[in-house]
C-alpha cells in the first residue's frame, strides 16, 4: 500500500517473508522498519532481477525468464535474462542492497526486526549513493546495476527518488553501468536512477 501527498510518502508492504514500512513527511523519514529475515541469498538477486525484467518489459523490452549466473572469478553479474525477440541479447544484472547499514541487516538476522532511526531524505539519498559508489570498480557498460530495495522501501520513496536524480543522476550515469535501477517490492516500486 502506498499513500502519497505533496509532503508525504508512506509505504507498507508484506509477503510471506515479512513486512516493511516507511513514513516520510516534510523531508524526514520518521519510520523505517522491516520484519522477517534478511533477503535470501544475501541480496535477493533472483527476486530483484525478476522484478526489474518485468518492469523493463512494461516499457517495451521483451526479456524472458531471469536466471541466476554462477559466480565467476572477477565477474559481477548475478543474474541474466535473454531477449525473447533476439536471444543473442542479454540483460545482465549486478545486484546490491540499496540499504548499506550493516547493523540494520545484523539486527534483522538476529531479531527478525530492524528499524532505522529518523533521518532526512538527504541522509537516505547519501546511503543509496554510497551503495552505488561501492560498485563503481565493478561497472561494465553492458551490465545493469540493480539496487535491491525489496525489504527497504524507503529507497524507492518518491522524495528519495526525486532527490537522488537531482543530485546524483548524472554521476550515476557516468559510473560505467548500462543503467542503474532501484528495485522495490513490485514493478510499480521500481525506478531508474541514472536519468
Amino acid at each position: 500500500m502506498r499513500v502519497q501527498g505533496p509532503n508525504r510518502d508512506d509505504i507498507r508492504v508484506s509477503d510471506s517473508d515479512g513486512t516493511a514500512a516507511v513514513d516520510i513527511q516534510d523531508g524526514t523519514m520518521t519510520r523505517a522498519t522491516t520484519t522477517g529475515g534478511p533477503s535470501k541469498n544475501e541480496d535477493g538477486s533472483l527476486a530483484t532481477g525478476r522484478i526489474l525484467a518485468r518492469r523493463q518489459n512494461q516499457d517495451g523490452a521483451t526479456w524472458g525468464d531471469v536466471y541466476e549466473v554462477k559466480a565467476r572469478v572477477g565477474g559481477g553479474v548475478d543474474c541474466e535474462a535473454k531477449d525473447t525477440d533476439d536471444p543473442s541479447r542479454l540483460l545482465k544484472i549486478q545486484v546490491t542492497r540499496a540499504e548499506g547499514d550493516g547493523a540494520f541487516w545484523t539486527r534483522l538476522g538476529q531479531e527478525g526486526l530492524a528499524e532505522l532511526p529518523p533521518s532526512t531524505v538527504d541522509e537516505v539519498v547519501a546511503r543509496v549513493w554510497k551503495a552505488i559508489s561501492k560498485k563503481r570498480l565493478h561497472a561494465h557498460p553492458d551490465e545493469v546495476l540493480a539496487l535491491n530495495a525489496i525489504r527497504t522501501p524507503w529507497a524507492v520513496s518518491r522524495p528519495v527518488i526525486d532527490t537522488f536524480r537531482q543530485r546524483h543522476g548524472e554521476a550515476a550515469r557516468r559510473l560505467g553501468f548500462k543503467e542503474v535501477w532501484v528495485v522495490g517490492w513490485s514493478e510499480a516500486m521500481t525506478e531508474r536512477l541514472d536519468t
